[in-house]
């Protein structure tokens, strides 16, 4: 019931914003609720096509709030879907944006952005055999779970910095601070 009534109130608010233009509003609905919208459906191809429209309105101009929404949101999917190597390579890919983005100022967008790294590179490391790629990527997820453990304490660095920490031991073989972490 829940669900039914989100979705429908969903569904009015994104025919809302286009039929004024406004393409922003437009995005966020399709990009942030509609994936959810679409993971709880399993229609998450339809949702990355439809997310794929509305970004073209934006280009590539610079990093900025609708990119990063894109950018969590895909690799919210691809994670769901054990998909390691998409979501790996959706970071690598802006990773370089991303540290030039003025937003990257604002601590909870900052955690965010180093959790969904660290979280792709603990998923890839997972699949591969051991060997220097696997031992990078939980190296990584291991400096990005410091850094997140190095801000001011609060819900959101447990909450995102905790499970990387937790899955840097448990690939490591050290199951016991894995499930302590």
């Amino acid at each position: 019931a829940f669900f039914a009534g989100h979705e429908r109130t969903f569904r009015a608010e994104l025919e809302d914003a286009i039929a004024r233009g406004d393409r922003f509003a437009q995005l966020m609905y399709v990009v942030r609720d509609m994936m959810m919208n679409a993971t709880v459906r399993d229609t998450l191809d339809a949702a990355e096509a439809r997310a794929d429209g509305v970004m073209e309105a934006f280009g590539d101009r610079g990093f900025q709030m609708e990119h990063l929404a894109e950018l969590f949101e895909r690799n919210h999917m691809a994670l769901y879907r054990e998909r390691g190597e998409v979501a790996y390579g959706l970071y690598t890919a802006a990773w370089k944006k991303i540290g030039q983005a003025q937003l990257m100022r604002l601590k909870p967008l900052r955690v965010e952005t180093q959790s969904g790294r660290g979280r792709a590179a603990l998923l890839l490391a997972s699949s591969l055999p051991a060997g220097r790629r696997r031992s990078a990527l939980i190296r990584e997820a291991a400096r990005l779970g410091d850094i997140i453990a190095a801000e001011a304490p609060d819900a959101r660095t447990l909450v995102l910095g905790c499970p990387l920490t937790a899955g840097v031991a448990y690939l490591r073989g050290d199951v016991a601070s894995a499930i302590t972490r």
